[in-house]
């Protein structure tokens, strides 16, 4: 990280003691509010001064103002499960406009209270089975955590058994996904479970799709197309025959399908890849979301204010609002016109310091 940090000082637009006035762009604050088009957003000392239409904002007369107009400005995004690794750090950077895990452990060490139980939530034992972490990842629940991880587990307390064993012929394991009931009692009460005990799940869709889908990943990835060599050869994956390659997609179907019904039901849905592609990913889940059925807007807060929510710093981040941390994130286009328009980043705000995206994304050997 501190590598990280030195490289990237040559990237930065401004200063945490710099007084920037953003101006001209369409704001897209996270609250839910509508958007405001001719916004002006004004930062100083790494936090949120104003955010409005601009004719009502008082840009003072020593700020550095930046025309963005044509643009979009979002909230800085979350990653609620990444894997530490410093090229994956570098991207998320020049992604979301955060340094995800970084951030995670900083807050954890400053507001422990709050934060560590958080942060032991969503760790699944790695040497057990699936069932038994499915058991692990309910007492969780029923212990008033925070966060669980992987949406395989819910699919198994929705419909228990769903998808057969691996001694099961092909066929029958693909028949079985395919009936799989998201509206059956079981499914209700398991639903019913989640939300009456406040858990906000992360479904980890990116990871699941790279694994089980048997399109070329970037059909629906075009992220993997730009990652740094090293990474892309974690990437490949060989041929698959007819049926494992049904059984694959029918999977993932069921995974979707599930993510579907916990957004019907109230559960908290939040934005996590695992190891998928690093940056890229967060955008993939949010576009899987709406493809689940949430809307633009949905997708956008479940990747910056529900993560704040879940760990007790709504307060202090997650949506664009004076008093909050200057995180966010400077668009080509409007995210809730095409939630694919989140993977146009042109600058990120980072505790006010602004990066440029396309230099950061060459620091750690990808393709801007």
């Amino acid at each position: 990280m501190a590598s990280l940090a030195e490289i990237s000082k040559s990237f930065r637009r401004s200063t945490t003691q710099d007084t920037i006035a953003l101006v001209g762009a369409t704001l897209v604050d996270g609250t839910g509010s509508p958007e405001v088009k001719d916004s002006a957003v004004l930062l100083q000392g790494g936090r949120i001064v104003a955010a409005g239409p601009r004719s009502k904002i008082a840009v003072p007369k020593n700020a550095r103002i930046l025309d963005i107009t044509g643009k979009t400005i979002v909230p800085g995004l979350w990653d609620m499960h990444a894997h530490f690794r410093a090229g994956r750090m570098g991207a998320y950077l020049s992604s979301c406009g955060r340094y995800h895990c970084s951030r995670l452990w900083q807050l954890a060490w400053t507001l422990p209270s709050k934060l560590v139980n958080g942060c032991i939530a969503t760790m699944t034992p790695v040497s057990t089975r699936s069932k038994s972490t499915a058991r692990s990842n309910e007492r969780i629940s029923r212990s008033s955590q925070l966060k669980l991880n992987h949406i395989s587990f819910v699919v198994q307390m929705m419909a228990p058994g769903i998808g057969g064993t691996r001694g099961d012929p092909l066929q029958e394991r693909t028949r079985s996904l395919r009936n799989f009931d998201p509206d059956s009692e079981q499914s209700r009460k398991a639903l019913q479970f989640l939300k009456d005990h406040h858990t906000f799940i992360d479904p980890t869709l990116p990871v699941y799709e790279l694994a089980m889908r048997a399109s070329p990943v970037v059909t629906f990835e075009p992220g993997v197309a730009k990652v740094a060599p090293a990474l892309s050869a974690q990437l490949r994956r060989g041929s698959t025959d007819a049926a494992s390659a049904e059984f694959g997609e029918a999977r993932f179907a069921v995974l979707v399908k599930a993510v579907a019904a916990l957004h019907r039901a109230g559960v908290p849905v939040v934005v996590g890849t695992d190891q998928a592609v690093p940056g890229h990913s967060v955008h993939r889940s949010m576009e899987l979301f709406v493809e689940a059925g949430f809307t633009p807007m949905e997708a956008l807060q479940a990747a910056t204010l529900v993560p704040a929510k879940a760990l007790g710093i709504e307060k202090e981040t997650g949506t664009i609002e004076p008093g909050k941390r200057a995180d966010l994130v400077i668009l080509g286009a409007d995210p809730l016109e095409n939630i694919s328009n989140i993977r146009r980043t042109d600058k990120v705000v980072q505790g006010g310091v602004i990066y440029d995206c396309a230099a950061l994304w060459r620091s750690v050997g990808f393709q801007p």
